[in-house]
């Protein structure tokens, strides 16, 4: 069941599946320290190459990787700012 409202933020459980409700949090509910990526989710220690290849790593090296997209709360700023951004790495 997923949630499609434009306006909320696109990093808001509601708008998982519901199967992906626990794979990512924030860093920020890891722990209270309040460093330069506490919007970042957090990366889970792998130790191995299938490790890599979790769902839980790779979404969550690949969200952090974004350049500003991250702290954009609209759903729809999200997608034209991502769309940019792609587009941008292509050239």
């Amino acid at each position: 069941m997923m949630a499609n409202d434009g306006d909320d933020c696109c990093r808001e459980k509601c708008l998982n599946p519901v199967v992906f409700a626990t794979y990512f949090a924030e860093n920020i509910l890891i722990h209270d320290y309040d460093t330069r990526r506490k919007i970042d989710f957090h990366t889970y220690s792998v130790h191995s190459e299938i490790g890599k290849k979790a769902i839980k790593y790779k979404v969550g090296k690949l969200w952090n990787s974004l350049p500003v997209i991250k702290n954009i709360k609209s759903l729809r700023l999200v997608k034209i700012k991502l769309k940019e951004h792609l587009l941008q790495s292509l050239m």
